[in-house]
């Protein structure tokens, strides 16, 4: 099963009730809404684990001035600092691809409880369009 038939395999069953009913679950449930959340999260620490790849620094700029009587007084600075860890143990890289696999994971939950939601909400249908043809065909009898 490909990617797009595995998230949008109910479309075969061409009811557009259906679809607004999955589409409706898939944006107002809770728990799916959180494990996107933490999904964001989890990229958002990946990204700053790469950042500790690249040169780190910072620019700190100060300036005073004083006087007592007729003498004044400026004193100004500025400062530039740049930081490069060479990662010669490993550690980045470990940290790197934790933060890879706990962003991988939680992209798996999320599939998993955008799976077990859409096929929820599809049972559910299915029983009860069920549910109604059995109440048609008594009625017929």
């Amino acid at each position: 099963i490909s990617g797009a038939d595995e998230t949008n395999w109910w479309l075969g069953l061409e009811s557009k009730q259906l679809n607004q009913l999955v589409t409706d679950a898939l944006a107002k449930n809770y728990d799916l809404k959180t494990s996107q959340l933490v999904l964001k999260s989890a990229l958002a620490r990946l990204g700053e684990q790469k950042a500790q790849y690249l040169p780190q620094g910072g620019i700190e700029i100060g300036a005073q001035r004083s006087g007592l009587g007729n003498t004044n007084t400026r004193q100004s600075s500025a400062n530039f600092a740049l930081d490069w860890q060479l990662d010669l143990f490993g550690r980045i890289t470990a940290l790197v691809d934790a933060a890879n696999a706990s962003a991988m994971s939680q992209a798996e939950q999320v599939r998993l409880l955008q799976i077990e939601v859409v096929s929820s909400v599809v049972k559910g249908f299915v029983s009860y369009q069920g549910n109604v043809e059995k109440q048609r065909i008594i009625s017929l009898q």
